[in-house]
């Protein structure tokens, strides 16, 4: 796993310790889910054979983290969707 990546990773579980449905809408926040998701799926897509098993996980941890992103977005965080990322997170490597 790329040291961003890690780092990416460590900042978003941070943040989803604190995230609840009452949370208001937040770029910042929208911003480091995203981010995250992304760099997970860019080495995802790499497909190594080597990482395989990691990059399902990666796989996983992205759609959870863009779905809790995109509810932010259009106020409409539910607290399964925080436990999902908060989930799929804790799967990952640090």
């Amino acid at each position: 796993m790329a040291d961003e990546e890690r780092k990416a990773l460590e900042r978003v579980r941070a943040t989803l310790r604190t995230l609840t449905p009452a949370t208001a809408r937040d770029d910042a926040i929208a911003f480091d889910l995203r981010y995250a998701a992304r760099l997970m799926s860019d080495a995802a897509a790499r497909d190594l054979l080597s990482e395989a098993v990691l990059n399902n996980f990666r796989r996983y941890a992205a759609t959870a983290l863009d779905a809790a992103a995109d509810l932010l977005d259009k106020r409409t965080l539910k607290q399964d969707t925080i436990e999902v990322a908060r989930g799929a997170v804790v799967m990952m490597p640090a």
